[in-house]
């Protein structure tokens, strides 16, 4: 299932990536990003 649909593979991609950064101490721009902007609401 997962080759018929390429989008939900690069999720789950992304999701082993960000957990293995968690484990690893590693913070990408993402996170920073997040939290710096957690706190607020911002229309696209």
């Amino acid at each position: 299932m997962a080759e018929e649909e390429p989008e939900l593979r690069g999720e789950e991609l992304r999701a082993a990536a960000h957990a293995l950064a968690r484990l690893t101490g590693v913070i990408g721009v993402e996170e920073i990003l997040d939290a710096v902007f957690s706190g607020f609401c911002i229309g696209k």
